[in-house]
C-alpha cells in the first residue's frame, strides 16, 4: 500500500473521531464513558490487589521456614546435650574416683545448651548399677513453641544409651 492510498488529515481538523450520535446522551454523558471505559483498561491496581492477596501467604511461609530452622536448631541442642551427659556417664561410672551424679549430668546439659532455656529441659536418666559394662540411658525432652500461633506447641526430645566403660 502506497502513501498515496492514505487520506490526507486536513488541517483544524480532530485527530479522534467524534463519537456516533446515541439518543440522550450528552457531552458529560460521552465524558462519563470515556472515563469509564479506560478506567476497564487500566491494568496498574491490578498488581496492588493481587501483592494484598499474596502477601498473608508470603509471611506465613517465611514464618514457617523461619521455625522449622528454629526447631531443627533445638533438636541438634538436645542431641548434642544428650550425647555430651552419655559421653560423661559413660566415663565416670559408679566405681570411679568421680562418679556421675543426677545434678551434675543436669550440670553438664545446661552447659551444652546455646539457645534453649535449661530450665525448661527435662532430663531422665537409667543408670542400672552403674558397674562397668552396663548401659546408661539419658533423655531430654524440651517443649518447643512457634512463632505461628495457630501451629501447636510440640515436645522435641533426644535420648542416647551408651555401655557404661569405668
Amino acid at each position: 500500500m502506497g502513501l498515496a492510498c492514505l487520506p490526507i488529515r486536513q488541517r483544524g481538523a480532530s485527530p479522534r473521531p467524534r463519537p456516533r450520535a446515541v439518543p440522550g446522551w450528552t457531552p458529560a454523558a460521552w465524558r462519563v464513558g470515556r472515563f469509564a471505559a479506560t478506567f476497564r483498561r487500566d491494568r496498574g491496581g491490578s498488581v496492588t490487589v493481587q501483592f494484598a492477596l499474596v502477601l498473608p501467604a508470603l509471611i506465613l511461609l517465611s514464618l514457617g521456614t523461619v521455625d522449622l530452622g528454629r526447631a531443627l536448631l533445638a533438636y541438634h541442642e538436645l542431641s548434642l546435650a544428650t550425647f555430651e551427659a552419655g559421653r560423661f556417664a559413660m566415663v565416670h561410672s559408679a566405681s570411679s574416683k568421680d562418679p556421675a551424679t543426677k545434678a551434675r549430668i543436669e550440670a553438664l546439659v545446661a552447659a551444652r545448651l546455646q539457645t534453649l532455656n535449661p530450665a525448661r529441659v527435662t532430663v531422665t536418666h537409667e543408670w542400672g548399677q552403674g558397674r562397668p559394662g552396663d548401659f546408661v540411658t539419658i533423655g531430654l525432652r524440651y517443649p518447643f513453641s512457634f512463632v505461628i500461633p495457630a501451629l501447636p506447641a510440640i515436645e522435641l526430645g533426644a535420648t542416647t544409651t551408651i555401655i557404661i566403660v569405668s
